[in-house]
Parts: structure tokens; C-alpha cells; sequence
């Protein structure tokens, strides 16, 4: 079995001694390098046995890190002191500083894993590097469609933060000039809320439609408003309505910049 997931992330307040709070939006705040990282992770192809995942945990309870292999899950769990002390650190660190953290929390889990399992931490520790070059961003092109009809291409690309999820659109004419871009879809940034709903590209007569895993429609924009750069999506499905980003969901997406 090779190597296909890595995270980084605070286990719940019984286990880890740290109240939900921070625990809650520390989670989402990393979950997107723990998703550039697992994706990146498959190319390299490296065996771990019967081991998939390397799970880096930190916890206010323990004095020294520990090291828990789960055949069940097929995880590799690492978990590294973080004491109130080093909490008040992470608070007070720009958003640069918490990547480096990030980054440093988990190259201390690959070591402590190659003690278990051999997870070849420089290969992993060079994908981190691939992320710093890259300025910290996870960003991938979802879909592109020339729609000829309309006079225009349409290329729908992931934005992925450690704040949100946006799913964002450009508008081009035939010849590849730029018409108008926008956000169509805004949502938490955890990939839950995104890796089945953002999922296929449809065009119809006079929509652009995008749709779930189970082929049900998400959000939809009008082929003609697009190609009069008017960058206007509606979101059709209920339940994918209650985690997007509006006045009733502000305030939770603001907590997150803390």
C-alpha cells in the first residue's frame, strides 16, 4: 500500500486537553496543506505497507511525542506536545509563521513515523518545499469549456485557504480575452464541503451548471449573462445552500482569521 494521505490536526478537547474553540478552527485553518499535501504525496508512489496515512495530532496532555500505528485505519498517528505556552505562540503568529508552523509540526511527525514504517521524510519534506515556492497556495484547475454558441470559453478554477473553499470562474471570448471573473461557489475550507459537491461541469442550451458527485445540480449561471460578463451564480441545492458563505454565515467564516 502506498502512502495517500497527510494531516495535521488537534483531536478533540477529552483527548487533546485544548478547548474545542481552537481546536475547531485550528482544523479548518490547516486543512488545506494537509489536502495539497495528499494529493501531491500519491506521485511519489511511496510504499508503507498497510499504512496510507500519516496523522499528525497535538495535544496539551502528553510531555513527549508519541507514535500509534492503527491497522484498522490504516494510520500512522503521531502526536507532538502543545502546551499552553506554545498556544499563545501560534496566537500570535502572522499567517506566514503559522504555515512555517504547520510545515514544522508535521516534518517532526515524519521523523517520528520513519521510526515505525519507512515514510521517506525527505521526499515528503521536499513537497513542503514545492509549497513554499508556490507561496503557500492550493489552487487547481477544476474544468474548461469552449462554448461556441455564446461567443465565449469558460474556465472554472479551485481556490483552496486556509480561511475558504471558492470555486472561482473566468470568462473569455473565442481569442482568449479576458471578459470578466468571479466567485461562484464560497464555502468553508475543509474539503468535505467541496471533494462530492464540485464535481462535473454541464452545459446545456442555457445554462452552465455545476453538479455533485450523483450528478445532482449544484449551481447554475445563465450562458447569457456570461457572455455579457455578468458573473451571477445560483446555488439550487438546499443542503449545499446552508454551508456557503452569506449574511447568516459571515460571522463563522470570520472566526477563522483569528
Amino acid at each position: 500500500m502506498n502512502l495517500r494521505y497527510i494531516y495535521l490536526n488537534i483531536s478533540h478537547e477529552h483527548y487533546s486537553g485544548i478547548n474545542e474553540d481552537f481546536s475547531n478552527k485550528f482544523g479548518y485553518n490547516t486543512c488545506f496543506i494537509g489536502y495539497y499535501l495528499s494529493k501531491a504525496v500519491r506521485k511519489e508512489k511511496i510504499e508503507t505497507g498497510i499504512y496510507n496515512m500519516i496523522y499528525v495530532l497535538l495535544s496539551a496532555k502528553i510531555k513527549e511525542p508519541t507514535v500509534k500505528l492503527s491497522e484498522c485505519f490504516k494510520t500512522i498517528e503521531i502526536t507532538i506536545p502543545f502546551d499552553e505556552a506554545e498556544q499563545s505562540r501560534y496566537i500570535a503568529m502572522d499567517i506566514e509563521e503559522r504555515y512555517e508552523f504547520y510545515l514544522a509540526m508535521l516534518e517532526k511527525g515524519y521523523y517520528l513515523a520513519n521510526i515505525v514504517c519507512d515514510v521517506k521524510p525527505e521526499i515528503l519534506i521536499g513537497l513542503h518545499e514545492k509549497f513554499r515556492q508556490g507561496g503557500y497556495r492550493n489552487e487547481w484547475l477544476f474544468k474548461k469549456k469552449r462554448i461556441k454558441e455564446y461567443g465565449i470559453n469558460v474556465v472554472l478554477d479551485c481556490v483552496f485557504t486556509s480561511f475558504e473553499f471558492k470555486l472561482m470562474l473566468t470568462v473569455l471570448d473565442l481569442k482568449k480575452n479576458p471578459i470578466a471573473k468571479g466567485c461562484i461557489y464560497h464555502t468553508y475550507p475543509d474539503y468535505t464541503f467541496f471533494y462530492k459537491t464540485i464535481k462535473h461541469l454541464v452545459i446545456t442550451d442555457k445554462k452552465l451548471i455545476i453538479t455533485d458527485f450523483l450528478d445532482y445540480k449544484i449551481i447554475e449561471c445563465k450562458l447569457e449573462d456570461l457572455a455579457k460578463g455578468i458573473i451571477k451564480a445560483k446555488c439550487i441545492n438546499k443542503n449545499a445552500s446552508l454551508y456557503i458563505y452569506s449574511d447568516e454565515t459571515k460571522e463563522d467564516f470570520e472566526r477563522l482569521r483569528w
